[in-house]
């Protein structure tokens, strides 16, 4: 949540970006969270370690990576209550600038495998940059 002495003296427009800002450091931490849980599974699995010699450790991992994801959806939670058209706004950036990164990902994808050419590449790009910088993503 957003921590101020005196919330009611804040603009407007920087509630809006502290919200915006703890709801994508959030969602990255969750992102970060389970791509930690997948490499101590692949661990695992691939008997990089031997679970069964210290069964307590692996478990304690597996729980504070847990804590930490279910902490930081609460807090996001938290967000959405106090701050819901600040959330909304939140939410919806990070859907648009995922979308963008995705575009811009299979046009790279694309020129590599021969499907455009460079110089499509650059204007399809050029386009994307234009399109977040218009929308201030």
């Amino acid at each position: 949540y957003i921590e101020t002495k005196r919330p009611e003296k804040l603009k407007p427009w920087i509630v809006l970006k502290k919200v915006a800002t703890r709801y994508d450091q959030g969602y990255g931490f969750i992102n970060i969270q389970n791509e930690c849980m997948n490499l101590l599974e692949h661990i695992i699995n691939e008997s990089i370690i031997d679970p069964a010699e210290n069964p307590e450790a692996i478990e304690q991992i597996r729980q504070e990576i847990q804590e930490n994801i279910d902490r930081t959806v609460e807090n996001i939670r938290e967000l959405k209550e106090c701050f819901p058209k600040h959330y909304a706004y939140a939410v919806t950036t990070k859907c648009a600038r995922i979308i963008l990164a995705n575009e811009r990902n299979q046009i790279i994808r694309m020129c590599h495998e021969g499907i455009i050419s460079e110089q499509d590449k650059s204007v399809l790009l050029d386009g994307i940059t234009s399109r977040r910088d218009q929308n201030h993503l």
